[in-house]
């Protein structure tokens, strides 16, 4: 065999050689691919945590428009034994509502007792200091009243109203004047007084709501002593005086109004959809409220507006027995049973807190407690333990509300001023350095039975090092303070912020 054909025996035999390696080395290439694919997935697997949240069904929540509501009608301060003595029942309040008249608060013309007055000042003052946030109702009707309700000022302007015979709360009767509701002159001066009271109270950080009406018996939308062809207007006339006087603070009135003859669609067209108000119901717990209105209620007002619930009775006799008789009410208890189930099948977010409560039906407080207002809480939240600075990171998150109310975050007076956050803070501050705001969570739409999930990303502009990872819902208009209260008990909180656990942050 001569030299070239050894060489093209040798080329022959090393093309087939290196056929071979290549078929070999491609799947052996392929494995220690995938194998570097998997690890890698496996490696990014192990950093993605994810929290669930279990759901607090014991815990009284304290957030805005909800809760149960203290009310009283005093212009003095309480002692502090007074204070001690009810502490149990107190602690379980969020709101304290004030209702009472106009004659009260401004005896004489432009004296308004919030300003001359210094023990309803104290009062006032009391209250904050106690931690509750005000509400108010002003009344202008005596009926019931020991004393007239509307200022004896106006009344001596010549305004056109009547006197009635009544009987007080301690059962005395009186003969007492009221306005007519559409004089002019009474108009003037209840809505320059509504100017001057916005002006006082028209701040979120000390006032919760503002029972925006006020006109009839007990201020309840009802014997308005107004033509049926006056009504629109005159309620447009309410409407309009509070909702220029109060642009921060939610207003709500008495829904199924004398305005709207029962219907309820004055009420949403004039006073919700024009005015933003909100809507509230004196009368649970009695023939007054029918389950022809919570049907209504839950079909063409909730979720846009949660109700404001108050019982129809503080008290119980035989004259308020034989008026619920027909719908089986046989005492107390099963009144104030009725007026929970009533209450909570029309999406309460709040209730009004009586001794009655505790006597004849404390199993219903219980039951407030779980099911009332919102209760928000995450489902679950799944997040990177480690991400680069300057790089793009995504939280995703689902979310429930275990209560039958809503946070009314979309009537105007509040604007959407809740929003989800997420937060990252040192491990040994309770300030934040960086707060990411969920864009797409619309809060007010947050109704039970419904899951809401969310990608929220943000790009981690902190230094390397490790940090806490919180969530909660903030106050944009406060700085992005956080400010409800969650419904989740197994998460850690730093005063509003729910801890989530750490994150590495990396040089990008």
């Amino acid at each position: 065999m001569n030299l070239k054909t050894t060489t093209a025996a040798y080329n022959r035999i090393h093309r087939a050689i290196e056929k071979v390696q290549t078929t070999l080395a491609r799947p052996l290439f392929a494995l220690l691919l995938i194998g570097g694919l998997c690890s890698t997935a496996a490696h990014a697997q192990k950093q993605l945590v994810t929290v669930r949240g279990i759901e607090d069904t014991d815990s009284i929540l304290h957030n805005p428009a909800m809760g149960w509501v203290y009310y009283d009608s005093s212009d003095r301060p309480f002692s502090q034994q007074w204070w001690q003595s009810n502490q149990t029942a107190l602690s379980m309040c969020n709101i304290w509502y004030w209702r009472d008249t106009w004659a009260k608060l401004e005896p004489q013309q432009g004296r308004y007792a919030w300003q001359y007055n210094p023990k309803f000042k104290q009062y006032i003052q009391q209250i904050l200091d106690h931690g509750f946030k005000l509400a108010f109702r002003v009344i202008v009707d005596s009926h019931n009243f020991s004393v007239q309700a509307t200022p004896q000022w106006v009344r001596d302007m010549g305004v056109r109203g009547r006197i009635r015979a009544t009987h007080t709360y301690s059962g005395k009767l009186v003969s007492l004047w009221s306005p007519n509701y559409d004089d002019p002159i009474f108009k003037a001066q209840f809505a320059r007084f509504i100017q001057a009271f916005g002006k006082e109270f028209d701040d979120p950080a000390k006032v919760d709501f503002i029972d925006a009406n006020g006109l009839g018996w007990w201020g309840e939308v009802h014997h308005l002593r107004l033509p049926a062809s006056e009504y629109d207007q005159e309620y447009n006339w309410i409407c309009s005086t509070y909702h220029n006087a109060f642009k921060h603070v939610l207003l709500v009135t008495n829904v199924f109004s004398e305005f709207s003859q029962g219907s309820g669609e004055a009420d949403i067209e004039i006073a919700h959809d024009k005015y933003g108000y909100l809507f509230r119901r004196d009368g649970l717990g009695s023939h007054w409220y029918s389950d022809a209105n919570i049907k209504t209620f839950d079909t063409n007002m909730f979720p846009a507006s949660p109700l404001f619930g108050e019982l129809c009775y503080g008290s119980w006799n035989a004259e308020d027995e034989k008026a619920e008789a027909a719908f089986g009410i046989k005492n107390f208890h099963d009144d104030l049973v009725w007026g929970m189930s009533q209450g909570l099948q029309s999406h309460i977010n709040t209730m009004n807190f009586t001794s009655a409560w505790q006597q004849y039906a404390p199993e219903q407080i219980a039951r407030f407690n779980r099911h009332g207002g919102y209760r928000f809480y995450p489902d679950k939240i799944e997040y990177s333990a480690v991400v680069e600075k300057g790089r793009l990171c995504t939280i995703k998150s689902r979310w429930k509300n275990a209560g039958v109310g809503v946070l009314p975050n979309a009537a105007p007076q509040w604007n959407h001023k809740y929003r989800l956050a997420y937060a990252l803070l040192p491990l040994h501050s309770q300030s934040p350095q960086q707060i990411c705001l969920e864009q797409q969570a619309h809060l007010s739409n947050w109704a039970a039975g419904k899951t809401f999930a969310y990608n929220t990303t943000f790009r981690c502009s902190l230094p390397p090092g490790t940090y806490r990872l919180a969530v909660g819902i903030v106050d944009t208009t406060r700085q992005n303070t956080p400010a409800i209260e969650m419904a989740a008990s197994n998460l850690t909180r730093l005063g509003l912020w729910y801890l989530l656990g750490t994150v590495t942050v990396k040089k990008g």
